[in-house]
């Protein structure tokens, strides 16, 4: 009755049908052109015979370029499972603040206030890429470990991704938001110094990034249910 009932919309709403088509195939052209032209760049940079690169700027070039060829590849698997798992529709889009709004809570649907996210996730293999990836980021986030103002902004533009890009496969990597991950990181650092005991509490805290050593310890026994003070023992 109900696959019945959906048909009968169907033939009586052709507008309605023709209009979420195209919104879908609008949708998919955005998310496909991204990575397109994310690759275009670096690629007319590698093949402009009248610019010399070094060695390490050519390896960070194709870097880009393998980054978002497996970008490109997550986009078609998700287009291809999802039509295989009866899904034609796009999932909800990623909005502006929850995709670079740091206080953000974490929220059932990602969107972006320019267009709609393509497709809900599936169950996708793990590139070499991926492992690059996070690779760098751990090297990022531990070598501005100390900046109190070392944000996700600034975490995109040094892994050279855009915000929406950056975001949604953090996320899907590591499970968390970058800003959840950066603050779990920041943590995890301190908890490794507090066992070392050579650091006071105050000392640890900037050592991680915060500038107020009572907001540390309150993150601190958020995140594993004991003070810092506590856990020295």
């Amino acid at each position: 009755m109900v696959v019945n009932n959906a048909r009968t919309d169907i033939t009586k709403h052709p507008e309605a049908v023709a209009g979420a088509h195209l919104n879908f195939l609008t949708n998919i052209s955005h998310e496909l052109r991204t990575p397109l032209a994310q690759i275009s760049g670096p690629l007319e940079q590698l093949q402009n015979s009248d610019v010399v690169l070094s060695e390490s700027e050519r390896k960070r070039l194709y870097w880009i370029i393998g980054l978002h060829t497996s970008r490109m590849i997550d986009l078609v698997d998700q287009l291809l499972g999802s039509q295989q798992a009866g899904h034609p529709a796009p999932a909800a889009p990623l909005s502006a603040a929850d995709e670079c709004d740091e206080s953000a809570h974490p929220r059932e649907s990602e969107s972006n206030s320019g267009h709609t996210a393509m497709l809900p996730p599936v169950r996708r293999r793990c590139s070499s890429y991926d492992d690059e990836l996070l690779n760098k980021l751990h090297g990022i986030m531990e070598e501005n470990l100390e900046e109190t103002d070392f944000n996700v902004h600034k975490m995109c533009n040094m892994m050279h991704l855009s915000h929406m890009h950056f975001i949604r496969k953090v996320k899907q990597l590591t499970g968390k938001k970058p800003i959840d991950l950066l603050k779990s990181y920041r943590l995890k650092r301190a908890k490794d110094l507090l066992r070392q005991n050579s650091l006071t509490v105050s000392e640890i805290a900037y050592k991680v990034g915060y500038d107020m050593p009572n907001s540390f310890s309150r993150a601190f026994k958020k995140e594993f249910g004991i003070s810092p003070s506590e856990y020295l023992g």
